[in-house]
């Protein structure tokens, strides 16, 4: 089917602004890895992940009140990078780059460029402490993929849904609790509504919300 020149244009807009933050938040966040305001944070989740490099088993010889998939993701990262806390905040620093370009994604679905891309910076500028970035990273991508299922319903789209939801879950558990609830409401939503809310701007979910 052919795209419309104009909302063609649209996409490549946005392509644009995603391009610009994701290089902006890039550029602005990964010089500071070496500089941590709350140093004690790092060494919080660091330590189980530096005693599961040495042989010990999460939650039998190192207890954390958290789920497993940060640790288990720092464990691979480190074996592709070696062990030190700048590796780690080079991943966190990453990860909220993504977490930067998908509040753009999903402001984007309310708001025009103009105002869209505003959250993102903000964020991006002021993303409070890097450790936590699990959690929002998972809660922007969920919000996302969920704005997607309800756009164009479909079995890919729910799937994506339920797995990042599961993500979640693996990362906090409240959190991926919400989520779950959250997912399980929207499902029959599609029964609802057939043709879904659009997914071609701010327009559609405007109304939608009204």
């Amino acid at each position: 089917m052919r795209v419309p020149p104009q909302r063609a244009r649209g996409r490549n807009v946005d392509r644009i602004v995603v391009i610009l933050l994701a290089v902006a938040a890039g550029a602005y966040l990964l010089p500071l890895r070496r500089f941590g305001v709350a140093i004690s944070d790092d060494g919080w989740y660091l330590f189980p992940v530096v005693r599961m490099l040495d042989g010990a088993i999460l939650y039998r010889d190192v207890w954390t009140y958290y789920p497993p998939l940060e640790h288990h993701l720092l464990v691979w990262w480190f074996g592709v990078t070696g062990t030190s806390i700048v590796a780690a905040r080079t991943l966190l620093a990453l990860l909220l780059v993504a977490t930067v370009v998908l509040t753009y994604r999903l402001a984007r679905r309310f708001a025009p460029v103009a105002l869209a891309w505003l959250p993102a910076a903000v964020y991006g500028l002021v993303p409070g402490p890097w450790v936590k970035v699990f959690f929002g990273l998972c809660t922007v991508g969920f919000f996302v993929a969920l704005a997607r299922a309800l756009e164009r319903p479909g079995a890919v789209r729910f799937a994506l849904l339920g797995a990042i939801a599961g993500a979640s879950l693996a990362t906090r558990q409240d959190i991926g609790a919400a989520q779950i609830v959250i997912a399980l409401v929207a499902a029959p939503i599609p029964a609802l509504f057939p043709r879904g809310f659009g997914g071609d701007g701010a327009p559609d979910w405007r109304r939608a919300a009204r």
